[in-house]
């Protein structure tokens, strides 16, 4: 069943350290502009990983950073022109000081996965769900007012 985005937005960024940061900008200013800034926090660790597994083992070519919203989930995905024919894998938690960023968008997304389109681009997407009103995201109740101890709002 295919579904239509409720909206998308694409941008491509070269491959450089630097854009991981702007990648991470793209992401948290477009969910902000669509009302869906409760989700900024584990979109924005995602897209940061996944943008670093670009410039890292990339092929040196711009990677693009894509996110849309469709059926109760948000998509962020990461297309780049890899030359490996690996297959993304998490690893198990070690010492080793790089190498565990797929863990963490395995336990902040609803699912993930890996395609290739042509045998030259791989793209590494991830969801996260759309959070009911009044359910609670990122240690705050979205819909709930918030009183101070002192009464003010």
């Amino acid at each position: 069943m295919t579904h239509t985005a409720a909206w998308s937005q694409a941008t491509q960024f070269d491959a450089d350290p630097e854009s991981v940061a702007r990648a991470r900008h793209f992401v948290e200013w477009h969910l902000g502009e669509h009302g869906r800034s409760s989700l900024a926090d584990d979109l924005r660790l995602i897209v940061s990983e996944l943008a670093t597994n670009a410039v890292v083992h990339g092929s040196g070519a711009p990677f693009t950073v894509s996110l849309a919203e469709t059926a109760g989930e948000v998509t962020v995905s990461v297309r780049d022109h890899g030359t490996t024919r690996l297959v993304p894998r998490p690893r198990s938690p070690s010492l080793v000081e790089s190498g565990r960023g797929l863990v963490l968008v395995d336990a902040v997304s609803a699912a993930w996965g890996v395609s290739s389109d042509d045998g030259r681009r791989t793209c590494v997407w991830a969801t996260v769900p759309v959070p009911d009103p009044g359910e609670h995201v990122g240690g705050a109740v979205r819909g709930a007012t918030v009183t101070a101890l002192d009464g003010r709002r």
